[in-house]
C-alpha cells in the first residue's frame, strides 16, 4: 500500500477517534464520566533482529514514531486542572524497544519493560507530564494485535502527583523491508493505545 494512502487512512482514523473522544470541548466535571485517561494514536516504523520469517524465531526490535514520512503520534487527554478539566490535545514522540517471539511471520508476541520514552507537545490545554516505567506486551495474529501494560504518568501541570495507568490498545503490523519468505527486517506499526488511570 502506498505510504500516502496508508498515512491518509491512519490520520483520518486518528482524527475520528479524537473527535469521538472529545465531544463538546466545553468544561466538564470528571465525576460521572468513565475513568479519566489519555488516548495515544501512533503510526511509526521499526526494525527486527534477526529477520522474521515463516519459521519460529526470537530476537529484539526497536520502534519510533519519528523519521519516516508517514510517522506521527497524537494524544488526547481528559484534562487535569480541577478548575475546569478542559481537554488537552497535542503531538507526541514515542520510541520503544524490546524482545519478540515469532511463531510464524506476523503472528507472535513482543514485550518491553522500562525501554519506552514518550514526550508530548501541547496544542490545546496545559499539556502532559512525563510518561515513565512503561511495560507492555503486544500479541499479534496475522498482523493484527492487542496491547496490554502499565505505566506511570505525571505529574501533569496542575497536579500535585502523578499516578499509575493501565494500557490497552489495538494495533496493526505491516512489513516494510523484506517479506515473510526471505525474512522481514522492517515493519510499520499503527493503532490506538488508551492509558486509563488506576
Amino acid at each position: 500500500m502506498p505510504w500516502r494512502t496508508r498515512f491518509g487512512g491512519l490520520l483520518g482514523i486518528g482524527l475520528a477517534t479524537l473527535a469521538l473522544a472529545l465531544g463538546p470541548t466545553t468544561a466538564r466535571a470528571e465525576g460521572p464520566y468513565p475513568p479519566p485517561g489519555d488516548i495515544f494514536i501512533i503510526s511509526g516504523d521499526g526494525t527486527l533482529n534477526p529477520p522474521v520469517s515463516l519459521s519460529p524465531s526470537s530476537g529484539t526490535y526497536s520502534f519510533t514514531t519519528t523519521g519516516a514520512a508517514d510517522d506521527f503520534c497524537l494524544y488526547y487527554s481528559d484534562g487535569d486542572i480541577p478548575s475546569n478539566f478542559l481537554p488537552e490535545l497535542g503531538f507526541c514522540n514515542l520510541s520503544s524497544s524490546g524482545t519478540f517471539t515469532n511463531q510464524v511471520c506476523g503472528t507472535g508476541t513482543a514485550t518491553s519493560s522500562n525501554a519506552t520514552t514518550v514526550t508530548t507537545t501541547a496544542v490545546e490545554g496545559e499539556g502532559e507530564g512525563t510518561v515513565s516505567s512503561v511495560a507492555y506486551t503486544m500479541s499479534f495474529t496475522a498482523g493484527v494485535g492487542t496491547l496490554t501494560g502499565t505505566a506511570f504518568e505525571g505529574p501533569d501541570p496542575g497536579e500535585a502527583a502523578g499516578n499509575n495507568v493501565t494500557l490497552t490498545g489495538t494495533l496493526t503490523l505491516t512489513p516494510t523491508v523484506g517479506n515473510c519468505s526471505t525474512g522481514v527486517t522492517g515493519f510499520h506499526l499503527a493503532g490506538t493505545v488508551v492509558a486509563t488511570d488506576q
